[in-house]
């Protein structure tokens, strides 16, 4: 018999397939709106409708896929819990603690889910006029959402021998 743990990782499992789905349909535009942050020159190379699709739809898209991806993940935390409450609940002291973790969690999803929308609130072309700190477009976006160090170590050339001494390191 399945309990409640179980079909949140269901739920998990189906947020995470849509998730990857998304990722291999946008990778195309990854790999462009990267090429085009390192040289700028390929725009004018790009057709305007190519050019319109993939500014009109990236931070779209890669919102969406935010929004799956955390809630897969967020889907698994609350199946943990949903599995250690049938552990806990009869010690008296647990619950209290219990339900504040729960609170926690459901507002971290909460504002993992809407932080796409709070860095950048418009779409399309309106996205690159956002005034927000962050710039809007998918490569900045992705690289600021991830922070990955080794997405930024990428967009940085390294340095040679000269600039080294001259940096002092």
């Amino acid at each position: 018999m399945l309990s409640l743990d179980d079909y949140l990782l269901f739920g998990a499992a189906v947020f995470l397939s849509a998730a990857t789905g998304l990722m291999y349909n946008i990778c195309d535009n990854l790999y462009l709106s990267t090429a085009i942050r390192l040289d700028q020159t390929i725009v004018f190379r790009l057709g305007s409708d190519r050019l319109n699709a993939l500014v009109n739809t990236a931070v779209q898209t890669n919102h969406s896929f935010l929004i799956l991806a955390w809630t897969a993940t967020f889907l698994v935390k609350f199946s943990f819990l949903a599995f250690f409450r049938q552990l806990i609940w009869n010690v008296a002291g647990m619950r209290r603690y219990y339900w504040a973790v729960v609170g926690l969690t459901a507002l971290a999803w909460m504002f993992l889910i809407t932080e796409p929308f709070i860095l950048c609130s418009q779409f399309g072309f309106e996205s690159r006029k956002s005034t927000t700190v962050l710039p809007c477009n998918l490569s900045d976006t992705l690289t600021n959402s991830l922070s990955s160090p080794l997405l930024r170590r990428i967009q940085k050339p390294p340095l040679r021998r000269h600039d080294r001494a001259c940096d002092g390191s």
